[in-house]
């Protein structure tokens, strides 16, 4: 009886979650192939898919946000780049100029706010953001967190350190 209910519906068990999966697949591999193309592009500082083919929406921040008000308010993309992970937290990081490729690409998808800190890495961030971001500093802006002891260059988790002089 079993065996006629399934050919009758004419799909089995197996072959509803065959479908199932490469309906979920299809739903998945548009913004992985945006997020590849991108990633290619930063990595050899070429795309496979030229600025003509690749859609209007295609991973861009469009939206802005404006911070504070009157004279000290300024305009930043809604979303922001954080660049921890470019170098610390990682069993292997990028080299150099992949990371510097991966922040311009950022920049000409329309991303304003990059975030870092002095941790990450005693300062190796904050100087790796820096020099990426030369000749943009009419158009981004950089938030970075402050205020860690340091021992010849090591952090001192227990303490902090928000003095003028370490500022």
């Amino acid at each position: 009886m079993k065996k006629e209910q399934i050919q009758e519906n004419g799909i089995s068990r197996r072959g509803f979650l065959k479908r199932t999966a490469l309906a979920g697949a299809a739903i998945c591999i548009a913004p992985a192939l945006e997020k590849v193309t991108a990633a290619e592009k930063a990595i050899t500082g070429k795309s496979s898919v030229s600025a003509a083919t690749i859609p209007a929406g295609m991973a861009a921040v469009r939206a802005q946000r404006t911070l504070s008000s009157g004279k000290a308010a300024f305009t930043i993309s809604a979303m922001g780049f954080g660049c921890m992970g470019l170098n610390h937290h990682r069993s292997q990081s990028p080299d150099e100029k992949t990371c510097i490729r991966l922040i311009h690409e950022a920049i000409e998808r329309g991303v304003t706010l990059f975030d870092t800190a002095e941790s990450y890495g005693y300062h190796k961030n904050e100087k790796l953001v820096g020099e990426a971001l030369k000749g943009y500093t009419d158009r981004v802006f950089v938030s970075s967190k402050f205020g860690h002891k340091f021992v010849n260059g090591v952090q001192v988790k227990t303490e902090e350190d928000s003095t003028p002089t370490n500022i």
